[in-house]
């Protein structure tokens, strides 16, 4: 596949999804729409580069553009806002939440890792990839009732040990 239809697949298939994302964080159609562009065309201008995940390489640069653009919103308004504004509490979460957060990430890679390698296999096929219990069966070679057996045994690990760290 030539580079510039490589290009035109990621667009046709994922610049939705982008737009969607950067809509979603700046509150603007019209913002995204742009954004999304912009990500396009320095993807095209990535001459000859090697990009072993493009859509992700995208998502990064479309984080990376809202950045870029709420911090020139700040320097572009930051005399304009209201004083009635300024008693608003803040929506970003805390630094006791982020903490909370990576304890609690910490805590379900661990459980994932106490479980049998084809459990696990299971689990993440079938939760971060998507599949479904069958997909998982076929791509792991198993009955139907195995793959449920496996999701549902890491299902329950995985509550018993956050279960257990929530109490403790």
């Amino acid at each position: 596949m030539s580079r510039k239809s490589f290009l035109l697949d990621l667009y046709l298939r994922h610049a939705g999804d982008l737009r969607s994302f950067i809509a979603a964080r700046l509150r603007c159609d019209d913002t995204a729409a742009d954004l999304t562009q912009e990500i396009f065309v320095r993807l095209s201008a990535q001459d000859g580069a090697v990009i072993r995940n493009p859509l992700a390489f995208a998502y990064r640069m479309a984080r990376n553009l809202i950045v870029d653009h709420h911090r020139g919103q700040g320097q572009r308004q930051e005399k304009a806002v209201p004083q009635e504004f300024d008693d608003m509490p803040s929506t970003a979460p805390d630094p006791e939440d982020i903490a909370a957060a990576k304890q609690r990430l910490d805590r379900i890679a661990a459980a994932m890792g106490e479980l049998p390698p084809q459990c696990r296999r299971a689990f993440v096929l079938n939760r971060f990839d998507g599949l479904s219990q069958v997909e998982v069966a076929q791509r792991m070679g198993i009955s139907r009732q195995m793959a449920e057996r496996h999701i549902a045994k890491a299902l329950l690990h995985l509550r018993t040990q956050l279960d257990d760290a929530a109490s403790n």
